[in-house]
Parts: structure tokens; C-alpha cells; sequence
């Protein structure tokens, strides 16, 4: 099972969560190994030219899937890999740090892009870096209200959010895994996650689609893809087998609460149909913004 990523991030984490469960379904090892490199573009590479018997898995998740409009390429998940189902839907959260006179008595996603017209362009958010699901979303979010915010890149969600709580820059677009701890505390307040519906951790916390933006989701996704080729026989075990997986209770708990992260079975097809619909969505933000990556 291939990683994109280095070992210790979310990726690598989800994946490490999964394998051992599928190895007692298959009865046969299942060894995750680290190939970072090209925001996971690496790994998507080795699993292409591996024997197409499904036995060389790899984790498809969105970073990658988006890094290849930088890498001025197409992607079709449903021709590129062949896709086993959908793992997860980790969801990010629009927080600010109350702190900051600026954002002070932001409660809202309304509020914000009122201080955001307000000061015409001087206010300043964050993200996990240039093309980061975090960036796109505050770029979509921007061409369809016409506000401006000015995004300071960081290389990481790490060292972005500390400068959020040091007051240097009041808003963050992050991931869940991230900014939930300093929720918690109270030194960050959410404004709005960007899942469909709202999650068991934040239920006071709207949607993206309950603070006026209809049918608008922002979330990050991860699944399980094999070699193209790959027999369909071998495919539907591997299905049923990841299927199986994620109906595990105690599964789905260790992904909520080691990777802020929904347990979503998704079939094949309604997998590759979701990452082509996101490669589209996505790539139309990047290229309207001329986004380039870090």
C-alpha cells in the first residue's frame, strides 16, 4: 500500500489504520511503504507501471490529484488508476483568532467577508500552503462574493497556525486535524466547516451551505486505487474487502479520532466520479486565480 507522503502525516496515518485490517480480510501481508515526492505523484506513478494484479494499492487522495494541474497534466481516475472506493473525508474549518482586534467579533462566515470588504483587501489569512484545499476554498470563496483577503502562504498547516495564534495573521483556512485543539482551548473560534453537513465534534459550527453558499463542499477526500487493468474480479474483493473495513465500528472511531476524519465508503465508480468532479471543480479555481503551487 503506497503512500505518497511521509510517514507521521495523515495520509501515511489513515493508511496505517486501514492496511492491517485489510491483511486479516486477505489473508496475506499488507506493507505500507512511503514514497513521497511531487505531492504523491510518485507513488500514483509506481502503481501505474506495477503487474496489474492488485497487489500494488496506493492511497489517491486529493493533494495529488490537484498537484497535477501544476504539473500542467490531465487526470481521470476512472482511466488513470483503477479505483478500489473511497476511505475518508476529512473536513477543514474557516477559524479566526478572537484575539486580533481585527476579527474580534467575527462569530460568522457573514462577519468575515464583511471585515473582509471593509478593510478592501488588507486583511490576511492562512493556509496549509499554496494550493492547499485551505487556499482554493478562501480563492472560491472570494470570486464569488468579490471580497479581497490577501493569503500568506505557509509551507505546512503547521507553522501557519502558529503564526495564527501569535495574532500575525487573524484567519486560518485548515484542516480539522490542525485547528480542533486550539478550538478547544478557545485561543481559535470556528466560523464554519466545509463538509456537507455538520460535524459530531462542532455541532454548533454551520456548513459552508448554511452560511450562504448552497451546495458548496470543501472537503478533502482519501481512497484506496490500484494498477489499471487490474482484473475486475480482484477489484470487487479488494471493494467488499474495504467495505467491510470502514463498517467497522471500531474503525471508524480510530479515523475520527486519530485523523478528524468521516469513515465514507464509496463504490468505484461513484469514487472516480467524485475525484474527476473535484479535479474539474478545483482546477477551474486554480486556473482562475493563476494559482501556482509552493
Amino acid at each position: 500500500m503506497l503512500v505518497g507522503f511521509a510517514a507521521g502525516g495523515p495520509t501515511d496515518l489513515i493508511a496505517r489504520i486501514v492496511a492491517p485490517e485489510m491483511q486479516a480480510r486477505l489473508g496475506q501481508s499488507v506493507i505500507v511503504e512511503n514514497r513521497p515526492g511531487a505531492s504523491g505523484a510518485i507513488s500514483i506513478d509506481a502503481v501505474k507501471k506495477a503487474e496489474p494484479d492488485g497487489h500494488t494499492l496506493v492511497m489517491l487522495v486529493t493533494p495529488t490529484v490537484l498537484n497535477y494541474h501544476f504539473l500542467g497534466q490531465t487526470f481521470d481516475a476512472s482511466k488513470d488508476v483503477a479505483p478500489i472506493g473511497m476511505i475518508y473525508l476529512p473536513y477543514n474549518v474557516i477559524a479566526v483568532n478572537p484575539q486580533v482586534t481585527a476579527v474580534a467579533a467575527v462569530r460568522n462566515l457573514a462577519d468575515l467577508i464583511a471585515v473582509a470588504k471593509a478593510t478592501q483587501g488588507s486583511l490576511n489569512y492562512t493556509s496549509a500552503g499554496n494550493g492547499s484545499m485551505g487556499h482554493l476554498t478562501a480563492e472560491r470563496i472570494k470570486n464569488l462574493t468579490g471580497v479581497q483577503m490577501l493569503h500568506i502562504a505557509y509551507k505546512g498547516a503547521g507553522p501557519a497556525v502558529q503564526d495564527v495564534l501569535a495574532g500575525t495573521v487573524p484567519v486560518m483556512f485548515g484542516d480539522s486535524t490542525t485547528v480542533m485543539p486550539h478550538i478547544r482551548s478557545g485561543r481559535l473560534r470556528a466560523l464554519v466547516v466545509t463538509s456537507a453537513a455538520r460535524q459530531r465534534d462542532m455541532p454548533d459550527t454551520p456548513t459552508l451551505g448554511e452560511s450562504g453558499f448552497p451546495g458548496m463542499v470543501a472537503d478533502p477526500m482519501g481512497g484506496l486505487a490500484t494498477t489499471p487493468g487490474t482484473p475486475p474480479g480482484a477489484i470487487s474483493r479488494l471493494t467488499a474487502d474495504l467495505k467491510a473495513v470502514l463498517d467497522k465500528p471500531e474503525v471508524q472511531e480510530k479515523l475520527r479520532t486519530s485523523a478528524a476524519s468521516i469513515a465514507t465508503y464509496m463504490t468505484p465508480r461513484d469514487f472516480a466520479a467524485y475525484v474527476n468532479r473535484d479535479f474539474e471543480i478545483w482546477g477551474k479555481v486554480i486556473r482562475d486565480n493563476n494559482i501556482k503551487p509552493n
